[in-house]
């Protein structure tokens, strides 16, 4: 009941300010850990945007299974625009990205990996990309989504197909000491994490801490919690 009062109030304001002064009324709909989920996945979705370039471009062929892209970068929007679509479907965007890094998977596997990625991130985030004071961000949803990036990083370096070849090249030890996919899935954890305490702080919740998954296909739920 409090929280209606509340609300109510602010719907006069704004309405009022408006009216008034022609004012925004998305800025003052606003908290700061509103301000904070936009900033973290706008950041996310860029780090996503990156690694399925890079990957891409070690994988050439990967891209071009695909014969009605001209360029890497139609391929990478093509990828993230689809993998938005089916996330609002209930896709399971983990299922999706350990189908295609199976050795028997003939798709395009960039697409499989970084799309099923972004699935999971557009169903953390419940399909929204602004967000207000009415909205509640489930923390678990983002600590879930973490640990599951950590082992989908393991899951692309180590995968292999039946011949013992790695299945996406990524990152080289030599020459060149090519770490960039490993900071770009850094970045991409260190924020969930982040994000995930900071909601869970503000709705009084506890993260249940999972046990660590590496070198398993098996993923922490995200859709339907």
């Amino acid at each position: 009941m409090r929280f209606l009062k509340q609300a109510s109030l602010m719907v006069a304001v704004l309405v009022l300010m408006t009216a008034c002064f022609g004012f925004n009324p998305g800025y003052i709909a606003k908290t700061d850990v509103d301000m904070v989920a936009e900033a973290h996945r706008s950041s996310q979705f860029a780090n996503l945007r990156v690694l399925a370039t890079k990957l891409y471009q070690r994988n050439p062929h990967e891209w071009k299974k695909i014969a009605r892209f001209k360029n890497v970068e139609r391929a990478v929007e093509h990828l993230l625009n689809d993998a938005e679509m089916n996330a609002m479907r209930g896709d399971e965007g983990m299922e999706y990205l350990s189908a295609g890094m199976q050795p028997n998977y003939h798709g395009d596997r960039v697409k499989a990996f970084i799309g099923g990625l972004a699935r999971m991130l557009h169903q953390a985030y419940e399909g929204k990309k602004s967000f207000f004071f009415t909205d509640e961000l489930n923390p678990q949803k983002l600590y879930n989504s973490a640990r599951n990036v950590e082992n989908a990083a393991w899951i692309l370096r180590t995968a292999k197909n039946n011949t013992g070849n790695i299945l996406l090249l990524s990152n080289e030890i030599s020459p060149g000491y090519n770490l960039t996919f490993e900071r770009e899935f850094g970045k991409l954890i260190s924020s969930l994490d982040n994000l995930a305490v900071i909601a869970a702080q503000k709705e009084g919740r506890t993260l249940i801490r999972a046990t660590h998954m590496l070198g398993s296909y098996i993923f922490l739920p995200v859709l339907g919690l």
